[in-house]
């Protein structure tokens, strides 16, 4: 049973959640698939773990005088 805290969360805010290996694959392979190193976080919250940082693009016409 998952008692992690975005769990809920997800289900009332349509949030997309990620199996997150707490001790990172690349290091420790053997962990895979064992339940105390997984857990479910968000999407956003998976990202910042691993340092992924995705910057909204601009739209270059957005602020333009429209005729």
């Amino acid at each position: 049973m998952d008692t992690n805290e975005y769990s809920e969360s997800a289900k009332r805010k349509k949030i997309q959640l990620v199996v997150h290996h707490i001790k990172e694959l690349e290091h420790h392979p053997e962990l895979a698939l064992e339940i105390d190193n997984l857990e479910t976080i968000c999407v956003d919250c998976h990202n910042k773990e691993h340092g992924r940082v995705f910057i909204k693009k601009v739209n270059k016409w957005e602020y333009d005088e429209k005729w």
